[in-house]
């Protein structure tokens, strides 16, 4: 017998089980995909759906989540790209003909309340912003640029090397 679904975690279930998990608030994406323009999807407390035609972005918002699982716990982003997606050229947005950009670009903002509860000491007051863009550098070769904003005022942006570790809820995190 199972208990019933409100206590399967500790009580509360439902909604506001999935809300005390609640850390990505938004993703934008750029050249990405199906995504030409910059385009900025902000994501609700609890459960979110992704509804919309063939073409619309669905798959490609969720490749955005799995570029940021994959540079973290994954088995990278070379095997990622290079073989998974085929490559650079077919990531970024082919809508462009001559104009077509030789970068994609991801920005993933995280809740600074969430991160205090999942990270002890946690000195974030206020929501982290992590932007990757990834330039291509010929046909299997690119460069990433990952870059953390930790305040709403706009200050200089200094890139670092790479994500965090795969330890990411229980260590603390370095600041670049």
């Amino acid at each position: 017998n199972r208990p019933p679904r409100s206590n399967l975690f500790g009580g509360g279930g439902g909604a506001n089980f999935l809300r005390e998990f609640y850390m990505l608030k938004s993703v934008t994406l750029e050249n990405f995909f199906a995504f030409q323009e910059r385009t900025t999807i902000e994501l609700n407390p609890g459960v979110n759906l992704l509804l919309g035609i063939n073409g619309s972005g669905k798959t490609a918002f969720i490749n955005a989540l799995r570029l940021l699982s994959e540079g973290i716990v994954g088995d990278g982003l070379n095997k990622l790209i290079n073989v998974t997606w085929g490559g650079f050229d077919n990531i970024v947005n082919a809508n462009n003909g001559e104009n077509r950009k030789d970068f994609f670009k991801l920005q993933f903002v995280f809740s600074a309340e969430m991160v205090k509860r999942r990270i002890q000491n946690s000195r974030f007051e206020t929501d982290l912003k992590y932007e990757i863009v990834i330039h291509s550098k010929g046909m299997q070769d690119y460069s990433v640029e990952e870059t953390l904003e930790k305040n709403k005022k706009k200050q200089a942006q200094k890139p670092f090397s790479y994500l965090i570790n795969s330890d990411f809820l229980s260590s603390d995190i370095k600041e670049y």
